[in-house]
């Protein structure tokens, strides 16, 4: 049983980080163009800068970084129901 645990925790740690090489990926290539025409200078978000007065903020990296943390929690939460009707560690699928 704890074998068989181990597994499934491994595979889904090489899931996760291949969801998250997706999501950056849709991110960065699919929405991020659609979105540069709101930033001045047409350069992207990626050099999106706050001026506060004195202070420069580069946020463009956060933004990117919050858009891909929005649509991974969106599938997340979609997904949900499904895996816990169908995972067998919680007991389902018997």
């Amino acid at each position: 049983m704890a074998q068989s645990l181990l597994l499934t925790f491994a595979v889904a740690i090489f899931v996760g980080s291949a969801l998250k090489d997706f999501f950056n990926a849709f991110i960065t290539n699919l929405v991020m163009p659609f979105l540069v025409v709101l930033f001045p200078g047409g350069k992207g978000m990626g050099d999106f800068v706050l001026e506060l007065g004195p202070i420069k903020l580069k946020v463009g990296d956060a933004l990117a970084a919050g858009g891909t943390l929005v649509v991974a929690l969106f599938v997340a939460a979609m997904a949900m129901p499904w895996l816990k009707e169908y995972s067998p560690v919680q007991g389902g699928r018997r």
